[in-house]
């Protein structure tokens, strides 16, 4: 009876986490950055229809067409539904959704072994709710996607005291390697699963698993790119030999604490208390998740969503924590209650958080573009949009977010005016409300104001401004738009 309640509970928490990811996706449907529109999306819209945007990326061949190859039967399938592309979307963010609730029922199963069903209620709702795993969880990101995959990984293939049997950690091991085919990055924490796994004269299984997905993708780039692991050793080569990730901003090695502290305000003290009472009971998760974050802090570029592999790690330590402080605090009667207790406080930490983390601008930045495009999509004889200036082309949405039949266009300052006849919207960002476009036929239909919150400063707001004119397109008055190579790349010789 007693584990018939909380298999309940487990399933609860998991639609509960389905359903929190995906309302927080209609509520913020992104783009959260260029990569997810333009290595992945957009690629996996190429894959299934034969257009969209090359990126650098892809004409060097630094990118696996693995993820865009996965998605791109999602793209076939909404089409059959209709031309509305935010079928597509919606399908990939369900898509990666499911795949993220995995990783909370293995957070429930170290809370469980660790501390009980006061664990396993704590851990499960902390990576259910918390509001970095929902935000990220169904956006298209190598990022979310490894995070999905590495805590499933880690907890098959044997990283827990009870030594799994050779299917489970076999399935380990191929998300383990998967983990490594997704995120390069993330090799050195899958390299010590690995070693455990063999210390502990099971390894077997999990070498297979781990050599299986790497392996194909290997051979993938074989089939796709000039060699085979192309994808792996030009990346690496690209972006620390070359300078590559470099040239996107480089911060000091402590950047990543001060970013967490800025996203978790207050709620980082007990955050870090019950993660330091979890290692406590198991240190693994936290070697594990500093695994993830000390090859990050080695790097010169950093993002908060680099280390995101390594936050459902964290989480289930403070779930873990929790519970065992409560349980310390309150004794070890009412089990039940102590792990409700656990997941409400961990809720509310969530929902204090997320009003003060910089995610939350996502939410002001972005309805101007997706209503524009929402417009444009509504008219039937939208043929062509152009993004202006040219140069923030990868802030403005790619043929992933445009019904088929619309083109793209970059269209600059200075410019003829003539190759305003290939296209009939303008999508204008960061000029004020002005007629610009009023001479060359025209009209404004609406503008949208964006901020980092509604309360920052004026100056740091963006606009972003629809224009359209009704006469046809002709495709042969300006190229369609191609992103243009960094400098460094054109540097190189």
């Amino acid at each position: 009876m007693r584990i018939s309640a909380l298999m309940r509970t487990e399933a609860v928490i998991l639609a509960a986490a389905l359903v929190l990811r995906l309302f927080v996706f209609w509520m913020a449907p992104g783009p959260l950055f260029p990569d997810e529109d333009f290595q992945y999306l957009e690629q996996a819209h190429r894959l299934a229809f034969g257009t969209g945007l090359v990126p650098w990326e892809y004409v060097v061949g630094i990118r696996s067409w693995l993820l865009p190859g996965l998605l791109a039967p999602i793209f076939s399938a909404a089409r059959l539904l209709g031309d509305d592309p935010r079928l597509a979307l919606w399908g990939v963010a369900l898509l990666l959704s499911v795949v993220s609730l995995p990783g909370v029922a293995c957070a429930m199963g170290w809370g469980r072994r660790a501390a009980g069903v006061s664990g396993a209620i704590a851990a499960g709702v902390l990576t259910a709710t918390w509001f970095e795993l929902a935000f990220f969880a169904p956006h298209a990101l190598a990022d979310s996607i490894s995070a999905s995959l590495l805590l499933p990984g880690l907890f098959l293939s044997g990283v827990s005291r009870e030594p799994p049997g050779a299917r489970t950690a076999f399935v380990g091991g191929l998300l383990l390697g998967l983990t490594v085919a997704v995120r390069l990055q993330l090799a050195p924490v899958v390299g010590l699963a690995w070693v455990l796994a063999m210390w502990r004269g099971d390894g077997r299984a999990v070498t297979i698993g781990i050599f299986v997905p790497v392996v194909l993708a290997g051979l993938l780039d074989a089939l796709t790119l000039a060699t085979p692991f192309q994808s792996f050793w030009l990346y690496a080569w690209v972006n620390l030999a070359m300078g590559g990730a470099a040239s996107f901003g480089t911060s000091p090695w402590y950047q990543y604490a001060m970013l967490k502290f800025i996203f978790w305000s207050v709620v980082a003290v007990p955050l870090v208390v019950g993660m330091l009472a979890g290692a406590a009971r198991r240190p693994m998760l936290l070697v594990y998740a500093l695994a993830v974050i000390l090859p990050f802090m080695a790097l010169g570029h950093k993002e908060d969503r680099f280390i995101l592999p390594a936050l459902p790690l964290l989480l289930t330590l403070a779930g873990i924590g929790s519970a065992m402080l409560a349980a310390r605090m309150f004794g070890t009667h009412a089990e039940w209650r102590r792990g409700v207790a656990c997941g409400a406080f961990w809720c509310a930490c969530s929902a204090f958080a997320v009003t003060h983390a910089p995610l939350w601008h996502f939410f002001y930045e972005k309805p101007g573009m997706n209503a524009a495009e929402r417009i444009v999509n509504a008219d039937p004889a939208a043929c062509g949009v152009a993004i202006y200036p040219e140069a923030p082309w990868a802030r403005m949405p790619g043929y992933t977010r445009y019904r088929p039949g619309i083109a793209l266009y970059g269209f600059s300052p200075g410019e003829q005016t003539s190759r305003a006849a290939a296209f009939n919207y303008i999508i204008d960002e960061g000029t004020e409300r002005t007629g610009t476009f009023g001479p060359i036929g025209f009209f404004l239909v609406q503008c949208w104001d964006s901020a980092v919150a509604p309360d920052w400063p004026a100056e740091w707001r963006r606009h972003l401004c629809l224009w359209h004119r009704p006469a046809p397109c002709d495709s042969a008055a300006a190229p369609m738009l191609a992103p243009p190579m960094p400098d460094f790349m054109n540097g190189a010789g």
